[in-house]
């Protein structure tokens, strides 16, 4: 069973997700702050990560920043990133190890497509 951690300030958005993704078969934690989040990457990494730009206490920026410092891309878990479908992608951020940045709201069909192929590539795309 792959492991999915959301990290999102928008609770209910998150739950949402974490009950379809558990319905898929998957088993997925919550987390709504960038501190906590980083906590639970270090405990227990999850197969993946799905990123809100809007994540509380260091954002979404703060916590890609210190995970490309800690370890490198290449010991990161893959992340997909969810962002504001009325903002443009924070190309700052698009780097590895960001396979993807959907807009929010993601259709489940499409974040399932998603978070299965990053599942397949088993790095970060962009540190092949």
């Amino acid at each position: 069973m792959y492991r999915v951690l959301v990290a999102d300030a928008d609770v209910g958005r998150a739950q949402s997700y974490r009950r379809f993704l558990m319905e898929e078969g998957y088993q997925v934690e919550t987390t709504t702050g960038a501190v906590e989040c980083l906590l639970r990457l270090h405990d227990a990494c999850p197969d993946v990560l799905l990123l809100s730009t809007s994540l509380l206490w260091g954002g979404a920026d703060g916590l890609l920043e210190t995970l490309w410092e800690e370890g490198g891309a290449g010991d990161v878990v893959p992340v997909i990133l969810l962002g504001d479908s009325t903002a443009e992608p924070p190309r700052h951020l698009l780097r590895a190890p960001v396979v993807a940045y959907l807009p929010t709201p993601v259709p489940p069909h499409h974040l399932l497509a998603r978070l299965e192929a990053a599942l397949k590539v088993g790095l970060p795309l962009a540190a092949r």
